[in-house]
């Protein structure tokens, strides 16, 4: 019983702490992706600011040019698939590890 205990416990304070740090894009809707860049902006020097907003520039014009390739070879494209690709590839991911993503 003391161990269950002490795992609970050791799995409360993984969860506590997961909680802090540095934000992540959240790419689940429009909005949120507004909100969380916002909050990732909040967090950074002007700097470290103008290398993210390049960042995230150069993954949408990488998606834009995967989701054409992929059109000329005959895959239907819509824009939600569009966004999709585009979002999936920085949900999750903080402002440096975009920077870094972009740099790729």
């Amino acid at each position: 019983m003391k161990y269950c205990l002490q795992l609970l416990s050791l799995v409360v304070c993984c969860a506590l702490l997961s909680g802090c740090g540095e934000p992540t894009l959240d790419a689940s809707s429009q909005e949120s992706i507004e909100a969380s860049v916002t909050a990732m902006m909040e967090e950074l020097d002007d700097s470290e600011q103008t290398q993210l907003q390049q960042a995230i520039g150069v993954v949408v014009l990488k998606a834009t040019t995967e989701n054409i390739q992929q059109a000329m070879n005959g895959t239907t494209m819509t824009a939600e698939r569009i966004q999709a690709d585009m979002y999936t590839s920085l949900d999750g991911k903080t402002a440096q590890e975009i920077i870094d993503y972009a740099a790729q």
